[in-house]
């Protein structure tokens, strides 16, 4: 048996809110696992008629959730790096669409569970700098390394976990943030009273950015 691969064209979707506003920061939010990117993007209601634009891209596979609902993911296992450089390529593509509408705009960037890994990989190959990124509950992938990629990309890094989640251990958590202090992306690390969600403090540290 030989395995074959085909480049071909496949539609993707992406949900914003605020994009007739005058813009003046962009807020992508990638969901986690199962999730969907329009019901993820209703968490970030809160900045309805201000001038930040929310984007929330979806990942590429779709799967049947639980009562044969319809949710998304961004990966998996199954052709690993292919399933990578799709989804990398996509949300490019995808920033350069929303950059030339809005080309002077700040940019922050949230990863949620499975959206930790996918933003972190597209963080080294984006080409937006001076980041401010919030990680939510997620892993941090274990093939990126410390490198020049990471440069006057990142200004500001935040990273929480839950006391109560039951999806990532407390050992997953401490492996993530010594990730992170290896990468010397300096995190700003919050451990808060929940499970696996969004905090407040999350949401209220990008509102104080805002100001």
């Amino acid at each position: 048996m030989k395995k074959n691969e085909i480049k071909v064209a496949k539609t993707a979707r992406y949900y914003t809110l605020n994009e007739n506003r005058n813009i003046d920061t962009i807020l992508y939010v990638l969901h986690g696992y199962a999730q969907l990117a329009s019901k993820f993007i209703e968490e970030f209601d809160y900045l309805k008629n201000t001038n930040v634009l929310v984007v929330a891209p979806e990942g590429l596979s779709l799967l049947y959730g639980k009562e044969r609902t319809p949710v998304s993911s961004w990966m998996t296992s199954y052709d690993r790096e292919n399933e990578i450089n799709d989804y990398i390529n996509y949300l490019n593509s995808l920033d350069e669409r929303i950059k030339q509408k809005y080309p002077n705009s700040k940019i922050i960037k949230l990863g949620f569970s499975q959206g930790v890994s996918t933003l972190m990989r597209w963080v080294i190959s984006c080409k937006n700098k001076q980041l401010e990124l919030h990680l939510c509950c997620g892993s941090i992938p274990p093939e990126i390394a410390k490198n020049d990629r990471f440069i006057n990309k990142v200004k500001t890094l935040y990273y929480y976990y839950g006391k109560n989640d039951r999806l990532m251990k407390e050992d997953q958590f401490k492996l993530a943030i010594k990730k992170l202090n290896q990468l010397e992306l300096n995190p700003s690390i919050t451990r808060f009273d929940g499970i696996h969600e969004i905090p407040a403090i999350c949401h209220g540290n990008i509102k104080t950015y805002l100001k």
